[in-house]
């Protein structure tokens, strides 16, 4: 990844071990970033084929101009994608909310597929604290 995107959002993707009470555990995709609204919208978008088919086609319309925004979310966050400019809403707090370029959004999406699509390494996970 571009490592000015890595210093500028702090983002970090790794696998983490989670335990379960049954005793079972499994490695899930991990995505941290600067901004907990684009980490949620990450972990939410944890399907490489769904970000491929679905968000950056969706994407590259706006940015090409074929229509004037984007509407996507999570439970808890709700983004407009526009033509240069990306804006996470959340609640209905009247506070300035975070914005991105829409292009550092698609870099950070196509990053997020292409780990999503690597095969698991064990030298890239953290323990679970649970």
């Amino acid at each position: 990844m571009n490592q000015t995107l890595i210093d500028k959002y702090k983002i970090s993707f790794r696998y983490k071990l989670q335990s379960f009470k049954s005793g079972k555990a499994e490695y899930f995709p991990v995505a941290e970033t600067s901004l907990p609204h684009l980490t949620d919208f990450l972990l939410t978008w944890s399907s490489s084929d769904e970000i491929e088919k679905y968000l950056i086609p969706e994407i590259e319309k706006t940015r090409n101009g074929f229509i004037s925004e984007f509407e996507t979310g999570t439970e808890t966050t709700s983004m407009t994608i526009g033509i240069n400019t990306t804006i996470f809403y959340y609640g209905n707090k009247p506070e300035k909310y975070p914005q991105i370029p829409t292009q550092d959004l698609t870099d950070i999406l196509l990053e997020w597929k292409n780990f999503l699509e690597r095969p698991f390494n064990y030298n890239n996970f953290s323990p679970s604290a649970s």
